[in-house]
């Protein structure tokens, strides 16, 4: 509770002052005060569950450069969100991977989760680099969905609907692309004036 404390009142002198030391030392003892009781934990071992460790720091580091994002170059902010918005899905697909989904399949939703909440921080903020990480990890996570039902589930036909469905979906897109070109140009155009 001590650290957790003190990880918000470095929090708090942080933005007072625009001191990005501060800010890290929050970043360090909020992240400990989190770790501590996650260490008492059999089942929530770095090895067993790495995302449970790495997105809170991940999440202070982003809410870090968000707070200072005056103090920052364009390049050192987008440094910042890359790393963080990387190691946050990272974590959850290496989750994933050394779980399995057989075992866990409730980590995929996680990755989900993670996913589209990412593009509608993108989305909300007008930050690319969020769109398009998350769209990336939405649909590798709905990839390993489908190969988890085919696979060890021995239901082929999961795999010929998902390829039906992206063939809709493509032509969907197609189709919508032409029908309103000019929207479709505007808002690309749009996107790239958005954040790195």
């Amino acid at each position: 509770m001590a650290l957790l404390l003190g990880g918000l009142l470095y929090g708090v002198l942080s933005q007072r002052r625009g001191s990005l030391w501060l800010a890290f030392a929050a970043l360090v003892t909020t992240t400990g005060a989190i770790w501590i009781p996650l260490a008492e934990l059999d089942a929530c071992s770095p090895w067993r569950h790495p995302q449970l460790w790495l997105i809170p720091p991940a999440l202070g580091l982003l809410l870090a450069g968000w707070l200072h994002r005056e103090q920052l170059t364009a390049e050192q902010a987008g440094l910042l969100r890359y790393i963080g918005a990387i190691t946050i899905y990272l974590s959850s697909t290496f989750d994933i991977f050394l779980n399995g989904l057989a075992k866990e399949p409730w980590l995929v939703l996680v990755l989900c989760g993670l996913s589209i909440a990412g593009m509608l921080l993108g989305m909300l903020m007008r930050v690319r680099g969020f769109l398009f990480l998350g769209l990336g990890f939405l649909l590798l996570s709905l990839t390993s969905m489908v190969w988890h039902a085919a696979v060890n589930l021995h239901q082929t036909w999961t795999v010929w609907l998902a390829v039906v469905l992206l063939g809709v979906a493509v032509l969907a897109l197609f189709a919508l692309f032409e029908r309103r070109r000019a929207q479709v140009q505007t808002l690309l155009r749009d996107l790239r004036d958005w954040s790195v």
